[in-house]
């Protein structure tokens, strides 16, 4: 009966050493993941986050669809309306953000 808690106890101390190293590791990698996503994140003026954030390097592109209304008599008359679409009239926006003034905070 000693020998088999003994190894009882050896089995579920080891287990326990086992999970605290591995949560311990596990938390210390990662916050260092978080401190490395946090540096590249932050709008600083001279950094790829912010130059990303000022001029966004995908376009953005928006349409418009206008529809003309053929039949306006007849509508007034209680018919069915007939509508030709015109379109799409597609225009491209061009973003630029500015900051006319940094903050003292380094993480604002």
């Amino acid at each position: 009966m000693g020998r088999c808690c003994f190894y009882t106890a050896g089995t579920l101390s080891l287990l326990l050493l086992v999970t605290s190293v591995t949560l311990l590791v596990a938390r210390v990698f990662q916050k260092a993941v978080d401190q490395s996503i946090e540096k590249k994140i932050v709008l600083r003026n001279g950094t790829e986050a912010f130059d990303s954030w000022e001029k966004p390097p995908l376009p953005v592109y928006t349409q418009f669809y206008f529809f003309n209304v053929t039949n306006p008599e007849e509508i007034l008359r209680g018919e069915t309306p007939r509508v030709e679409e015109v379109g799409p009239y597609t225009y491209r926006d061009k973003v630029w953000l500015c900051c006319p003034g940094w903050s003292a905070v380094e993480h604002s």
